[in-house]
């Protein structure tokens, strides 16, 4: 029936993934067609090794040169096909190069349309005055900052890194001081004690006796000395780190309060724009947008809290630091005689 009527179906048309897939498979094919003529080659030079020059031996040679003559027609075929299967890779790459250009031009077209869709709902003079506010803003809270930073009663010349400098050149000093001159071993010039009776001189083993005593004493007084001043300098030397220690802290919370000093002035100054009559009657797109610099503010106060808390967690993990109050004693009140 199908002679007569035909069919529907319809043949798909050839794409260059098929050609290709083709191509290497009759390359496949032919490699090894060309191993199987290797193969027979070697086995006819290995007989030929072994035979004499004679009819059986040229009969052997024309075999293998028969097979020679086919390995070179299969090593043609291979190269031809070889080279049809990389033109076809060419031109695949190619097309698809094509297509992906063609995607990427569709992309771009797309978003420079939406680009101009949303760039048409953006105020430039709004941006602008609201930046320009912003800027007023600023500018009030650094004035009061300075107003509230100004100090009293210490000189403006002061420079903390210079205290610092100062603070570890006394405390190298400290450190190179020589050993003082009465702790050298020398043997000290005791005046000799007087006797009871001048007249008569010691014998040698008195004397002996009297420098031997001496000699003990004086290096008694000497470690005594020795040991006394180690005590001090080492009491000095932790009284010193204690003291650097203190006034790195120290440092580290002025550097806090100066820091929540400036976002308070800026919360008052918000505060303050919040409650003024002008903020009231404005629209509610410049309502909105202070309530969203307020809470910006707000966020950036609590983020400055986490990171000072951070930091003073991490010095006194590094310096063992325990702030200490100082107990101040009040004085006790005598008490009065009602009678008085």
């Amino acid at each position: 029936m199908h002679r007569f009527f035909g069919t529907n179906k319809k043949t798909p048309k050839p794409n260059l993934t098929d050609a290709i897939t083709a191509t290497d498979l009759r390359v496949d094919a032919v490699e090894v067609k060309i191993r199987k003529l290797d193969a027979e080659l070697i086995k006819y030079k290995d007989q030929m090794k072994k035979m004499r020059d004679g009819p059986a031996k040229n009969s052997v040679k024309a075999k293998a040169m028969r097979i020679l003559k086919e390995r070179k027609l299969y090593e043609s075929q291979r190269e031809q096909l070889q080279q049809q299967s990389f033109n076809m890779e060419q031109a695949a790459f190619t097309t698809e190069n094509l297509k992906n250009v063609m995607t990427t031009v569709d992309a771009m077209k797309l978003a420079n349309q939406t680009m101009k869709q949303q760039y048409k709902k953006v105020d430039i003079d709004k941006i602008e005055q609201m930046q320009d506010e912003m800027e007023e803003i600023m500018e009030q809270a650094n004035e009061i900052q300075e107003t509230l930073g100004r100090s009293y009663g210490v000189p403006d010349d002061v420079d903390e890194d210079e205290l610092e400098a100062e603070l570890d050149a006394l405390g190298d000093e400290l450190y190179e001081e020589e050993e003082p001159s009465y702790l050298e071993d020398e043997a000290l010039d005791l005046p000799a004690a007087e006797t009871a009776e001048p007249q008569t001189e010691d014998t040698p083993s008195e004397k002996e006796n009297t420098n031997a005593l001496r000699t003990r004493f004086t290096g008694a007084c000497r470690d005594a000395l020795r040991a006394e001043c180690k005590q001090y300098e080492s009491d000095y030397e932790q009284k010193l780190r204690q003291a650097e220690v203190d006034f790195r802290r120290t440092k580290l919370e002025l550097k806090e309060q100066k820091d929540r000093q400036q976002m308070d002035a800026v919360r008052r100054v918000m505060n303050n724009l919040a409650q003024s009559n002008e903020y009231k009657g404005s629209s509610d797109g410049t309502q909105k947008r202070l309530e969203k610099i307020r809470s910006w503010i707000d966020y950036a106060a609590s983020k400055a809290d986490e990171h000072w808390t951070k930091e003073r967690q991490q010095f006194d993990a590094k310096y063992g630091y325990t702030k200490t109050a100082a107990v101040v004693e009040a004085p006790v009140a005598e008490e009065k005689n009602p009678s008085d």
